[in-house]
């Protein structure tokens, strides 16, 4: 142990939900059990790094709001927020595909 504040002795055991062992087990039916067992570490990998994020507070809201200018006003045309995102990477996509989508409905309302 490096340092008693932040190393712990101790294990953790991922268990797939419903929905991933039924995934598992066509890949195992389809592909073989090497197969099935490389996807269950990579969801494994998956779950781990997004605990870690959410146990390190990398999580997320996006909000958009969209404006219009009329004379020397501006007028709020449309608002959306999302929140729950766990990793900044996927609260950026979000973030993206979010503002475009609603800037492109905005755009055609107020037309």
């Amino acid at each position: 142990m490096q340092c008693q504040f932040d190393t712990a002795r101790g294990a953790g055991v991922w268990v797939p939900d419903e929905v991933l062992r039924d995934d598992l087990d066509e890949i195992r039916k389809a592909n073989g059990l090497d197969a099935a067992r490389a996807k269950a570490v990579e969801y494994a990998s998956q779950a781990l790094e997004a605990y870690n994020d959410w146990l390190s507070g990398d999580c997320y809201g996006v909000v958009v709001d969209v404006f219009v200018a009329e004379r020397d006003r501006l007028k709020h045309v449309e608002e959306s927020s999302v929140w729950g995102y766990i990793g900044r990477r996927w609260a950026e996509e979000a973030m993206i595909e979010e503002a475009r989508s609603i800037s492109a409905c905005a755009t055609s309302k107020a037309a």
